[in-house]
């Protein structure tokens, strides 16, 4: 098993329904995305994905997407690791 997280992703107050569609389409291109489901609550978008290397590249492309007001990463631990923290995190 490679790194697992998931992404919480606040959108932007003037994206339309139509751009979200299309955010969601371009997000499930992301290599190693393996799904994105809407949410209700703070966060818009729940992005999960799994990586043999490194989350950085993925994190650099949901933050470079114009429509991403603020995101959370939440990376998944082995629960006797989970005192380490991740590098990039609270990007």
């Amino acid at each position: 098993m490679g790194l697992r997280a998931y992404f919480l992703l606040k959108v932007k107050s003037e994206t339309g329904r139509d751009d979200l569609r299309n955010g969601v389409l371009e997000l499930e291109e992301i290599p190693d995305v393996d799904y994105v489901e809407p949410v209700a609550g703070a966060f818009d978008l729940v992005v999960m994905t799994e990586t043999p290397s490194s989350l950085e590249e993925i994190t650099a492309k949901i933050a470079g997407l114009p429509w991403v007001d603020n995101f959370t990463t939440l990376r998944v631990v082995d629960l006797f690791d989970r005192q380490t923290p991740y590098p990039g995190e609270g990007a």
